[in-house]
């Protein structure tokens, strides 16, 4: 029950994100820069009592995963900014998530 019960809180959060960014997308990005999936897994960690030392393991792999991904954030919109379509540049902004995350995962 607790199962759906998150997935409910989880799905309307995303989709009502989803509903935000098409009318208003400046303020969608500020919400969804948040973390906002990262609070919501943290809170349903510690409600079910995950143990403090996987809970580090976790927010470790977010913080690198979100230092890699910071490609997409910044090569995406200036490809889309020079005339690419919107899937060429996404899918070049997601390589550079890829590599980000195995150089992180290989070296750091």
């Amino acid at each position: 029950m607790f199962f759906v019960f998150k997935t409910i809180v989880s799905g309307l959060l995303v989709a009502g994100a989803s509903v935000l960014a098409r009318k208003y997308p400046g303020p969608a990005g500020i919400f969804v820069a948040l973390p906002v999936t990262t609070f919501l897994t943290m809170a349903w960690m510690g409600i079910e009592g995950t143990q403090s030392s996987e809970m580090a393991v976790f927010l470790r792999s977010v913080g690198w995963i979100t230092v890699a991904g910071l490609g997409v954030f910044f090569l995406t919109p200036w490809l889309l900014k020079i005339g690419w379509s919107f899937w060429p540049a996404f899918g070049v902004g997601l390589l550079t998530l890829f590599a980000g995350s195995w150089i992180a995962y290989r070296y750091i």
